[in-house]
Protein backbone atom coordinates (compact mmCIF):
# COMPACT_ATOMS: atom_id res chain seq x y z
CA UNK A 1 0.00 0.00 0.00
CA UNK A 2 3.22 2.23 -0.33
CA UNK A 3 2.17 5.29 -2.29
CA UNK A 4 -1.41 5.09 -2.10
CA UNK A 5 -2.79 8.00 -0.28
CA UNK A 6 -6.34 6.47 0.70
CA UNK A 7 -8.76 3.78 0.94
CA UNK A 8 -11.77 3.02 1.14
CA UNK A 9 -12.22 -0.45 2.81
CA UNK A 10 -15.49 -2.17 1.81
CA UNK A 11 -14.82 -6.18 2.98
CA UNK A 12 -12.98 -7.51 6.00
CA UNK A 13 -9.75 -7.45 7.18
CA UNK A 14 -8.28 -8.93 10.53
CA UNK A 15 -5.02 -8.10 12.21
CA UNK A 16 -3.86 -10.92 14.50
CA UNK A 17 -1.78 -10.18 17.90
CA UNK A 18 1.82 -10.26 16.46
CA UNK A 19 0.76 -10.14 13.01
CA UNK A 20 1.26 -6.26 10.66
CA UNK A 21 0.09 -4.23 8.11
CA UNK A 22 0.53 -1.05 6.24
CA UNK A 23 -2.24 1.09 5.60
CA UNK A 24 -2.57 4.34 3.46
CA UNK A 25 -2.83 7.65 5.76
CA UNK A 26 -6.31 7.76 5.20
CA UNK A 27 -9.07 4.47 5.48
CA UNK A 28 -12.60 4.78 5.27
CA UNK A 29 -14.49 1.66 6.86
CA UNK A 30 -18.26 1.74 4.89
CA UNK A 31 -20.60 -0.42 3.36
CA UNK A 32 -19.87 -3.41 5.87
CA UNK A 33 -16.35 -3.29 5.20
CA UNK A 34 -14.54 -4.32 8.86
CA UNK A 35 -11.25 -3.65 10.41
CA UNK A 36 -10.51 -5.98 13.19
CA UNK A 37 -6.68 -5.69 14.88
CA UNK A 38 -5.24 -7.12 17.69
CA UNK A 39 -1.98 -6.62 15.98
CA UNK A 40 0.29 -3.32 14.60
CA UNK A 41 -1.06 -0.77 12.24
CA UNK A 42 1.57 1.46 10.40
CA UNK A 43 1.01 4.76 8.44
CA UNK A 44 -2.58 5.52 8.71
CA UNK A 45 -3.84 8.76 10.08
CA UNK A 46 -7.20 9.28 10.12
CA UNK A 47 -9.69 6.40 9.63
CA UNK A 48 -13.47 7.04 9.52
CA UNK A 49 -16.38 4.49 10.13
CA UNK A 50 -19.57 5.37 8.08
CA UNK A 51 -22.64 3.57 6.82
CA UNK A 52 -22.44 0.12 8.49
CA UNK A 53 -18.75 0.13 8.55
CA UNK A 54 -17.18 -1.67 11.98
CA UNK A 55 -13.99 -0.85 13.31
CA UNK A 56 -13.33 -3.45 16.25
CA UNK A 57 -10.17 -3.06 18.64
CA UNK A 58 -8.09 -5.43 21.34
CA UNK A 59 -5.38 -5.36 23.09
CA UNK A 60 -1.81 -5.72 22.39
CA UNK A 61 -3.21 -3.93 18.94
CA UNK A 62 -0.72 -0.43 18.39
CA UNK A 63 -1.81 1.94 15.71
CA UNK A 64 1.21 4.31 14.62
CA UNK A 65 2.24 3.51 18.10
CA UNK A 66 5.22 1.46 19.86
CA UNK A 67 2.98 1.05 22.86
CA UNK A 68 0.46 -2.39 23.46
CA UNK A 69 -3.41 -0.53 23.56
CA UNK A 70 -2.49 2.89 22.10
CA UNK A 71 -4.38 3.68 18.98
CA UNK A 72 -2.38 7.09 17.93
CA UNK A 73 -4.53 8.70 15.07
CA UNK A 74 -4.92 12.57 14.00
CA UNK A 75 -8.71 12.16 13.15
CA UNK A 76 -10.90 9.13 13.87
CA UNK A 77 -14.45 9.71 12.89
CA UNK A 78 -17.35 7.56 14.05
CA UNK A 79 -20.32 8.61 11.33
CA UNK A 80 -24.05 7.63 10.81
CA UNK A 81 -23.97 3.95 11.06
CA UNK A 82 -20.62 3.84 12.43
CA UNK A 83 -19.44 1.46 14.78
CA UNK A 84 -16.16 1.31 17.17
CA UNK A 85 -16.27 -1.68 19.27
CA UNK A 86 -14.24 -4.27 21.19
CA UNK A 87 -13.00 -7.07 20.07
CA UNK A 88 -13.69 -10.61 21.66
CA UNK A 89 -10.74 -11.69 20.55
CA UNK A 90 -7.89 -9.58 22.49
CA UNK A 91 -5.83 -11.71 24.62
CA UNK A 92 -5.57 -8.71 27.58
CA UNK A 93 -8.47 -7.22 29.18
CA UNK A 94 -6.89 -3.99 29.82
CA UNK A 95 -8.42 -0.97 27.87
CA UNK A 96 -7.38 0.64 24.38
CA UNK A 97 -6.11 3.64 24.64
CA UNK A 98 -7.63 6.24 21.98
CA UNK A 99 -4.42 8.84 21.69
CA UNK A 100 -6.13 11.15 18.53
CA UNK A 101 -6.02 14.79 17.90
CA UNK A 102 -9.57 14.80 16.69
CA UNK A 103 -12.69 12.36 17.78
CA UNK A 104 -15.55 13.00 15.27
CA UNK A 105 -18.38 11.44 15.58
CA UNK A 106 -22.14 11.38 14.80
CA UNK A 107 -24.76 12.53 17.42
CA UNK A 108 -25.49 8.97 18.22
CA UNK A 109 -22.55 7.26 19.10
CA UNK A 110 -21.81 6.90 22.39
CA UNK A 111 -17.97 5.48 23.40
CA UNK A 112 -18.02 2.45 25.43
CA UNK A 113 -15.71 3.35 28.61
CA UNK A 114 -15.45 -0.12 29.79
CA UNK A 115 -13.14 -1.06 26.87
CA UNK A 116 -11.61 2.41 25.14
CA UNK A 117 -10.18 5.56 27.14
CA UNK A 118 -9.72 8.50 25.48
CA UNK A 119 -7.22 10.96 26.45
CA UNK A 120 -8.82 14.81 27.81
CA UNK A 121 -6.60 16.45 25.55
CA UNK A 122 -8.49 15.03 22.47
CA UNK A 123 -10.80 17.39 20.19
CA UNK A 124 -14.70 15.93 20.65
CA UNK A 125 -16.67 17.40 17.33
CA UNK A 126 -19.76 16.22 17.18
CA UNK A 127 -20.51 16.07 13.59
CA UNK A 128 -24.14 17.22 12.60
CA UNK A 129 -26.79 19.10 14.50
CA UNK A 130 -30.83 17.45 14.32
CA UNK A 131 -32.62 20.27 12.84
CA UNK A 132 -36.49 20.38 12.70
CA UNK A 133 -37.90 19.62 9.26
CA UNK A 134 -38.11 21.96 6.54
CA UNK A 135 -39.70 20.18 3.80
CA UNK A 136 -40.34 22.90 1.85
CA UNK A 137 -39.08 24.99 -1.56
CA UNK A 138 -34.70 24.52 -0.91
CA UNK A 139 -33.90 28.23 -0.16
CA UNK A 140 -29.87 29.56 -0.56
CA UNK A 141 -27.87 31.23 2.57
CA UNK A 142 -27.07 34.16 2.23
CA UNK A 143 -23.26 32.75 1.19
CA UNK A 144 -25.41 30.85 -1.63
CA UNK A 145 -25.08 27.83 0.48
CA UNK A 146 -27.95 24.90 0.43
CA UNK A 147 -27.09 22.37 3.74
CA UNK A 148 -29.50 20.59 4.63
CA UNK A 149 -28.72 19.28 8.47
CA UNK A 150 -30.63 15.41 10.24
CA UNK A 151 -34.18 14.74 9.33
CA UNK A 152 -34.19 18.44 7.02
CA UNK A 153 -36.01 17.74 3.55
CA UNK A 154 -36.57 20.53 0.82
CA UNK A 155 -37.37 20.30 -2.77
CA UNK A 156 -36.29 21.88 -6.22
CA UNK A 157 -39.06 22.60 -8.75
CA UNK A 158 -38.54 22.69 -12.64
CA UNK A 159 -35.94 25.46 -13.75
CA UNK A 160 -32.88 26.36 -13.37
CA UNK A 161 -30.58 26.70 -9.58
CA UNK A 162 -27.72 27.90 -8.51
CA UNK A 163 -26.00 27.12 -5.53
CA UNK A 164 -22.25 27.78 -4.56
CA UNK A 165 -22.38 24.50 -1.88
CA UNK A 166 -24.65 22.01 -1.45
CA UNK A 167 -24.26 19.83 1.54
CA UNK A 168 -27.03 17.31 2.65
CA UNK A 169 -25.98 15.73 5.81
CA UNK A 170 -27.05 11.86 7.30
CA UNK A 171 -30.70 11.63 7.61
CA UNK A 172 -31.50 14.64 5.23
CA UNK A 173 -32.54 15.04 1.91
CA UNK A 174 -33.06 16.81 -1.31
CA UNK A 175 -35.88 16.59 -3.80
CA UNK A 176 -35.74 17.48 -7.27
CA UNK A 177 -39.33 17.85 -8.84
CA UNK A 178 -39.76 17.92 -12.59
CA UNK A 179 -42.17 19.95 -14.41
CA UNK A 180 -45.64 17.99 -14.47
CA UNK A 181 -46.15 18.65 -18.24
CA UNK A 182 -42.20 17.16 -19.21
CA UNK A 183 -41.60 20.52 -20.90
CA UNK A 184 -39.41 22.39 -18.43
CA UNK A 185 -36.07 20.74 -17.30
CA UNK A 186 -35.00 21.03 -13.15
CA UNK A 187 -31.19 22.07 -13.88
CA UNK A 188 -29.14 22.51 -10.21
CA UNK A 189 -25.05 24.08 -10.85
CA UNK A 190 -23.29 24.29 -7.65
CA UNK A 191 -19.33 24.32 -7.23
CA UNK A 192 -19.24 21.35 -4.85
CA UNK A 193 -21.70 18.59 -3.94
CA UNK A 194 -21.31 16.80 -0.63
CA UNK A 195 -23.74 13.99 0.30
CA UNK A 196 -22.67 12.20 3.75
CA UNK A 197 -23.76 8.51 4.00
CA UNK A 198 -27.10 8.49 4.31
CA UNK A 199 -27.93 11.50 2.92
CA UNK A 200 -30.46 11.36 0.06
CA UNK A 201 -30.61 13.59 -3.46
Amino acid sequence: MYGVTSLVLLHKLFVASRASVHLPLSVSIEDSGRLEALGAITGVHNISISNGGVFKLARPVSVRSSQEGVVSLNVLRVDYDGSLEHSSRGTDSGKVTLRVTELQTAPQFTLDTSYFDVPRNARRVTLYRDESPLNHTCVADDDGDLHLFRSQSCYIASGTHTFRDIVIDSGAELRLEGDPSGVELTKVISELVHIHPGGGL
